[in-house]
């Protein structure tokens, strides 16, 4: 017990680790602070087509919609902040 798994997957593989292992698991969302901001990011990187970023951008729509189903959201405005919080979600509560 104890250990930490860290997978980054889409909404469907983390609903199917959610049936396999119950209440034992944390999922985690990470968002971007906003659509605009997705494709600024995605535009900036320049790894993708203009076509793989539409589809990327209306994949984001379907997995944004499914964000409740997770445990904790982070919204990923500035890096530094976002990890933080990942690092603080991750991190075993303090023993009293």
């Amino acid at each position: 017990g104890g250990e930490i798994l860290v997978m980054e997957i889409d909404c469907q593989g983390a609903q199917q680790v959610r049936e396999h292992l119950g209440n034992d698991v944390t999922l985690i969302f990470i968002l971007s602070p906003s659509k605009e901001e997705l494709y600024e990011r995605l535009v900036a990187r320049g790894l993708d087509s203009p076509e793989t970023i539409e589809k990327r951008l209306r994949e984001a729509d379907n997995e944004i919609a499914q964000a409740h189903l997770f445990d904790i959201r982070i919204v990923n405005t500035d890096f530094d902040t976002a990890l933080a919080e990942l690092v603080a979600a991750l991190s075993p509560a303090e023993q009293t």
